[in-house]
C-alpha cells in the first residue's frame, strides 16, 4: 500500500484566509480544526492559529491541547461529551 502525504504551504494558506477575509469584511472567520485540523496539523501550529480571533474544534480535548500550545483566544467547542 502506498503512503498518502499532504503538505501544506503555511504562506499560501495564510495567503488564501486573507482572500477569504477580504471577501468577507468584518465578520468573523473561524476555522474548525477539530482532528488535527482533518490532517493537516495546522491545529499544532500557534502561528497559524494567532492569525484568528476564535477557533473551533469538536471536543473538549482538542481545546485543551489548543491552550496548551498557548493560543489564548476564543475557542468554540462543537460538541459536549462526557
Amino acid at each position: 500500500m502506498k503512503n498518502t502525504v499532504l503538505e501544506v504551504n503555511t504562506k499560501k494558506f495564510l495567503n488564501n484566509i486573507n482572500k477569504i477575509q477580504s471577501y468577507i469584511g468584518s465578520k468573523t472567520l473561524i476555522p474548525i480544526v477539530k482532528a488535527n485540523a482533518y490532517g493537516t496539523y495546522i491545529n499544532k501550529n500557534l502561528s497559524i492559529l494567532n492569525h484568528f480571533s476564535i477557533v473551533a474544534v469538536a471536543e473538549v480535548h482538542e481545546a485543551i491541547e489548543i491552550r496548551k500550545l498557548g493560543y489564548l483566544k476564543e475557542i468554540f467547542v462543537l460538541i459536549y461529551s462526557n
